[in-house]
C-alpha cells in the first residue's frame, strides 16, 4: 500500500509539471528521488490440471483428488491415456514400452520391480509427471516413443519439513497405505527420509470359455483368486553442494513385498463328463535394494559434466503347492535374483552462439539367476517340470545431439550408437528344449525433432526417433507356472528386441489446445500369445510377432473454466492398432480403431473444498491375439483443505458403477476363446485419504544455482 500510495503521489506530480518532464530530466529525478524497501511478496494461485505444449504435457497430481492421497503407481493410473499392467507394462495411448525416468534419470527397475516402487511411493512427494512424446538422443534408446518423467518435490529453504500421508480404501478390495516423509536443508546440505506401507486384499475372478478339440465342443474354467499383500519400502537421499557450480548425491530405497495368494479353479469339460478342481496355494516374498550415486560440475549456465552409478538388486522367493479333488498334488519351489550395475557420464556445452551439444557415454551390466523345482505325486504329469536359468546382458552406448536455435525455431539432430551382448543358459520344462546361446548386436538410433515457436499461431513440433525395446526380464525367464493341469504360463528365453521407427506432429496453442499425430511401426513386437501344447493343455507365453502398426491422433484441451471455479480438462485420442502373425499360426491380422475419452471437473466450492468429477472410457481394442471389449470408468470425490492448506482431507469413490473390468476374445488357430477378468482393486473402491505438510519457516538465502529455467509450459497467468 505504501508503494502504491508512493505511485500515485509521483504522478500526480508528473502530471502538474509537464514542462519538467519534457524537457528537464535532472529537475524530474531530483523531485522524484526517494527509497522504497520492499518486503518478499508471495503470489499464491491454483496451479493448472494439465500444462501442454507441442513436445510434452505436463500433469501436476497435487491439483486433483484422483492423482493425490494414494500411491504414485496409483497417481500414474488416474493420467488420461496411461495403462500400466500387471507385469509393470505402461502405454499411453496405447502406444506401450513407455519407460518412466525419476527427476531427469531413467529408472533402472522395469516389469513388477516398477510395480512395487511405484506401489510404495507416496503420490503427495510428486511435484509434478511430464509425458514426453519426443525422447533425445540422451534417453535409452530402449522403451518406446512416449517417456515418463515423474519430478519429486524437493524443500530448497533451510529448515526442516515434515509430512504424513495415509489412504483407505473398502469395497471387494480393502487397503490401508501411509507414508511418512521428512526433509532437512541446511548450509550445504540436504537430507530426506521417507516411510511406507501397506497392506491390502486383492481378489479377482476369471471365467474362460474355450474350445476343447474342436470349436464346438467348448470348455469353461472358473478361477478365483484371492492375495493378502504386505509390503514397506524405506528410503533415504543426501546431496552435497561443494560449491555453487560442484555438487554430489546418492540415494537408497529398500522395499520388502510379502504375497500371500490362495485360487481355485473349476474346469467343466461337458463333451467328456469331466469336471476338475485345482486349488493353489502361493507366497511370494520379494526384496527390492536399489540406488543412486550422482555428480554434476557446472560448467556455464547451460554447460555441466555430469557421472551417474545406479544399481539395484532383486531376490525372489516363491512357494506353490498345487492339488486337485482327484488327489494329484504338484509342489514347487522357485525363486531367483535379478542385480543390475548403470554407469553414465554425460556432457552439455553451447558452442558458437545458439548452437549446443550434449554428449555421453553409458554402460549397463544385469545378471539374473532363476530356478525352481516341481515335485509331484503322479505319474501323470509331465515328468520334466523344473527349470533353471542364466542371463547376462551387457548394453554400451555413446550419444551425441546438437541443438540450434534461429529466431523463432529450435531444431535438434541426434544420434545413439548402442552394442549389446547377451549370453544364457537355460534347461528344463516342457515348452523349451535346452538352449544355450551368446548374441552380439550393434544398432544405431536417430532422432531429429523440429521446433517452432510461430508466435500467434502456436507451437509445431515434427519429430521422428527409432527405437529399441528389449524384452522384460520376467519374459525371459521361461519357468513354467502351472495353474491348473489344463492352463500353463511361462516366459520365453528366445524373445528378440523389436525396434520400431516412430513419427509425431504435433501442435500446441497456449496452455489449453495440444493436437497430436503419431504414427509407429514395429518390428518384431512383444505380445501375449496363446499356444495349443495339445488339445486340452494351453501355453502363455511372449512371443515376437512380425509387425505391429499403431498410430493415433489426440486432442487435448485443458485449463477451460466454463463458469468461475469450474476447471474442465478433456482428452480424446482415436488409435489404429494392425498387429500381424507368422503365417505358420492360421490366424488372420487384428486390426481395430479405438477411441479413447478422458473428461475431469474439478470445481473449488471456496473455503477450501474441492469437488472432481473425472471420467474415462476406452472403446474396442485389440492387442496382440485378443480383442478388448469397451471399458470406462467414474471417479468422485471432495477435499476439503485445512491448517491453511497445509493438511487437507478427501473423501472418494472410484469406478463408482463398478464396470472397470475386462472382456476379451483370444483368436486361435481356427478356433476362439473368451475371458473375461475382474481385477477388483483396479474396480469400485470407496476410501478417505488424509496429508498434513508441516515446514519450519525457516527461508535461506537463495543460491544463483537454485534458479531454475522457467519454461513456458510452467508458467501460471493470473
Amino acid at each position: 500500500m505504501e508503494l502504491l500510495v508512493s505511485f500515485l503521489a509521483a504522478a500526480a506530480l508528473i502530471s502538474i509539471q509537464p514542462d519538467s518532464v519534457a524537457y528537464c530530466d535532472d529537475a524530474v529525478s531530483d523531485s522524484l528521488s526517494m527509497s522504497v524497501d520492499l518486503d518478499e511478496v508471495s503470489v499464491v494461485a491454483r496451479r493448472p490440471d494439465v500444462s501442454v505444449a507441442a513436445d510434452k504435457i505436463v500433469f501436476t497430481p497435487s491439483s486433483t483428488l484422483s492423482g493425490s492421497g494414494g500411491s504414485i503407481y496409483d497417481a500414474l493410473s488416474s493420467l488420461p491415456g496411461v495403462v500400466i499392467d500387471s507385469k509393470g507394462g505402461i502405454s499411453v495411448n496405447g502406444s506401450g514400452g513407455v519407460k518412466v525416468m525419476i527427476d531427469g534419470r531413467k529408472s533402472i527397475l522395469t516389469g513388477e520391480m516398477l510395480v512395487n516402487y511405484l506401489k510404495s511411493s507416496v503420490a503427495s512427494g510428486v511435484d509434478r509427471i511430464e509425458v514426453n512424446t519426443v525422447p533425445s538422443a540422451g534417453h535409452d534408446a530402449s522403451g518406446g516413443v512416449a517417456v515418463i518423467n515423474i519430478v519429486m518435490k524437493k524443500q530448497r529453504d533451510e529448515g526442516f519439513a515434515i509430512g504424513l500421508n495415509g489412504n483407505g480404501r473398502m469395497w471387494k478390495a480393502p487397503r490401508v497405505f501411509t507414508g511418512f516423509m521428512g526433509e532437512y536443508v541446511t548450509g550445504r546440505h540436504y537430507f530426506s527420509l521417507n516411510y511406507s506401507f501397506m497392506a491390502a486384499r486383492n481378489p479377482s475372478d476369471l471365467l474362460t470359455d474355450r474350445p476343447y478339440l474342436s470349436e464346438d465342443d467348448r470348455m469353461s474354467q472358473v478361477y478365483d483368486r484371492r492375495r493378502k499383500d504386505m509390503m514397506h519400502n524405506v528410503s533415504g537421499a543426501y546431496d552435497f553442494r561443494f560449491s555453487d557450480r560442484l555438487t554430489f548425491g546418492a540415494s537408497v530405497n529398500v522395499n520388502r513385498y510379502d504375497r500371500r495368494e490362495h485360487s481355485s479353479m473349476v474346469t467343466d469339460i461337458p463333451v467328456v463328463g469331466d469336471r476338475v478342481c485345482t486349488d493353489n496355494d502361493m507366497r511370494i516374498i520379494t526384496r527390492n535394494i536399489f540406488g543412486n550415486a550422482n555428480a554434476r560440475y557446472m560448467v556455464s549456465d547451460e554447460g555441466y559434466v555430469s557421472a551417474n552409478f545406479d544399481f539395484f538388486n532383486n531376490h525372489n522367493d516363491e512357494s506353490q503347492l498345487m492339488y486337485d479333488d482327484a488327489g494329484v498334488s504338484i509342489e514347487g519351489k522357485m525363486g531367483g535374483t535379478v542385480a543390475g550395475y548403470v554407469g553414465a557420464l554425460d556432457f552439455r556445452m553451447p558452442f558458437r552462439g545458439d548452437w549446443r551439444l550434449t554428449t555421453g557415454i553409458k554402460t549397463a551390466f544385469v545378471n539374473i539367476g532363476n530356478g525352481g523345482k516341481y515335485d509331484t505325486n503322479s505319474d501323470a504329469v509331465a515328468e520334466n517340470l523344473s527349470s533353471s536359468f542364466d542371463y547376462e546382458e551387457n548394453v554400451n552406448a555413446v550419444y551425441a545431439e546438437i541443438q540450434k536455435k534461429y529466431r523463432g525455431w529450435t531444431v535438434n539432430l541426434g544420434l545413439r550408437m548402442e552394442q549389446t551382448n547377451v549370453n544364457t543358459a537355460f534347461s528344463g520344462n516342457e515348452a523349451v528344449e535346452r538352449r544355450d546361446y551368446d548374441r552380439h548386436d550393434f544398432d544405431f538410433f536417430p532422432n531429429v525433432s523440429v521446433n517452432l515457436a510461430a508466435g500467434g499461431c502456436g507451437a509445431f513440433n515434427m519429430a521422428y526417433a527409432r527405437r529399441i525395446v528389449r524384452p522384460g526380464y520376467a519374459d525371459l525367464n521361461p519357468f513354467v507356472y502351472i495353474f491348473d493341469d489344463i492352463t500353463h504360463v511361462g516366459g520365453n528365453i528366445g524373445l528378440k528386441h523389436s525396434v520400431s521407427d516412430n513419427f509425431m506432429l504435433a501442435w500446441a496453442y497456449g496452455n489449453r489446445l495440444r493436437v497430436s499425430m503419431s504414427c509407429g511401426v514395429v518390428h518384431d513386437a512383444v505380445a501375449k500369445c496363446f499356444r495349443e501344447i495339445t488339445d486340452k493343455v494351453v501355453y502363455v507365453t511372449p512371443e515376437n510377432l512380425p509387425r505391429h502398426i499403431h498410430s493415433a491422433l489426440t486432442v487435448s484441451m485443458v485449463n477451460l473454466s466454463p463458469v468461475s471455479r469450474w476447471h474442465l480438462s478433456v482428452n480424446g485420442t482415436l488409435m489404429y492398432d494392425d498387429y500381424r502373425f507368422p503365417s505358420a499360426t492360421g490366424i488372420s491380422p487384428n486390426k481395430r480403431l479405438t477411441p479413447l475419452v478422458d473428461c475431469r471437473n474439478m470445481v473449488d466450492l471456496g473455503s477450501g473444498w474441492e469437488v472432481e468429477l473425472s471420467g474415462s472410457f476406452i472403446g474396442k481394442m485389440a492387442y496382440g491375439q485378443a480383442v478388448v471389449e469397451p471399458v470406462g470408468k467414474v471417479y468422485a470425490g471432495v477435499r476439503k483443505s485445512l491448517l491453511s492448506g497445509m493438511a487437507s482431507v478427501s473423501f472418494f469413490i472410484r469406478d463408482m458403477f463398478d464396470t472397470n473390468y475386462r472382456r476379451s476374445t483370444i483368436m486361435l488357430d481356427g478356433k476362439s476363446a473368451r475371458l473375461s477378468e475382474w481385477e477388483y482393486e483396479d474396480m469400485r473402491l470407496i476410501g478417505v485419504s488424509f496429508s498434513i505438510r508441516i515446514k519450519s519457516g525457516k527461508i535461506g538465502k537463495r543460491r544463483e544455482s537454485d534458479r531454475e529455467t522457467i519454461d513456458e509450459i510452467k508458467r501460471v497467468n493470473l
